[in-house]
């Protein structure tokens, strides 16, 4: 974004604060957006959560043979009768998603810094891009979306926390295909779009959300592997990799790992106690900072 006279009002006065503001905003464009959709995201969900939900429950709290449907719902405790009223079911697994505001300040802080310095070897991911700033939007919804779900137990928090992870996961493929293929326009359709049409999939109850993530993984998987031993000029340096593409795939082995074995009947899943799920949200977030990192680092 640059600043240019045009902006600035006539009136001298006004034109100083106006000049002011614009620069301020221009130098701090990564800030900016961090805190502006964290504010707005927030406020909605303080919004819900204080009125009471709507609509139907999630399908997690169907069909449990031992009546007790905290087991469907990621295994911590709640009361079944306070679905749809004020207030948070699941104060662990809600409360967790907080940790996106760390990792989202985390990447806006250094796609600023790369984009002052011109560090960043990237030309997508610099900073002061649309990339870079998408996706510090990306990283933080990607744990405030999911509260909507854990607060409320409702379908359509259930729809909003798969659309968090259907906007990072899609995001990853169709970035990674951009990094082979250049195709900037591509992207600017199939992303939104793909988003979308897997949304509203799952909201149908058409295809599960894990079959659609693994298949995103796995075609992601194709596309790096593409770029290894095909479009060699593109990939990374060994530093890059050691630093932040296997503590990537680490954290996410890790949260795959800790998300199966707190699922209901899992060893670690504890209804009353500590709940393994708040780990998956952490780990989460942690592999999205790191790609960032690598990224920011890999050419293209």
């Amino acid at each position: 974004m640059q600043v240019t006279d045009r902006m600035y009002d006539r009136n001298p006065q006004r034109s100083y604060f106006n000049r002011k503001t614009l620069k301020g905003l221009e130098r701090h464009q990564e800030v900016a957006i961090l805190v502006f959709f964290s504010s707005v995201v927030l406020t909605l969900f303080l919004l819900f959560i204080g009125v009471g939900g709507f609509g139907p429950p999630d399908p997690c709290l169907k069909g449990d043979p031992s009546g007790d449907p905290s087991n469907l719902c990621f295994c911590e405790d709640f009361k079944a009768a306070k679905v749809g009223k004020p207030g948070v079911l699941q104060p662990q697994n809600t409360l967790s998603n907080l940790y996106a505001l760390l990792t989202g300040t985390i990447v806006a802080y250094f796609a600023q810094r790369s984009r002052q310095r011109k560090s960043a070897k990237s030309p997508y991911m610099r900073g002061g891009r649309f990339y870079p700033l998408l996706y510090i939007c990306i990283v933080v919804f990607l744990g405030l979306g999911s509260m909507f779900f854990h607060a409320t137990l409702l379908k359509w928090g259930g729809v909003l926390d798969n659309l968090s992870m259907y906007t990072f996961a899609n995001f990853v493929f169709c970035y990674t295909l951009l990094r082979l293929t250049d195709w900037e326009t591509v992207f600017l359709i199939a992303y939104p779009t793909s988003v979308v049409a897997f949304t509203a999939l799952n909201a149908l109850e058409l295809v599960s959300s894990f079959v659609v993530i693994l298949v995103v993984v796995v075609a992601y998987l194709v596309l790096e592997a593409l770029i290894f031993f095909w479009k060699k000029e593109r990939r990374a340096s060994d530093r890059t990799f050691v630093v932040f593409y296997f503590p990537a795939l680490l954290s996410l082995a890790i949260a795959v790992l800790v998300w199966v074995m707190s699922q209901t009947g899992g060893c670690w899943c504890n209804p009353d106690g500590f709940q393994g799920h708040v780990v998956w949200h952490v780990m989460a977030g942690v592999t999205a900072t790191f790609l960032y990192f690598y990224w920011r680092d890999s050419p293209s």
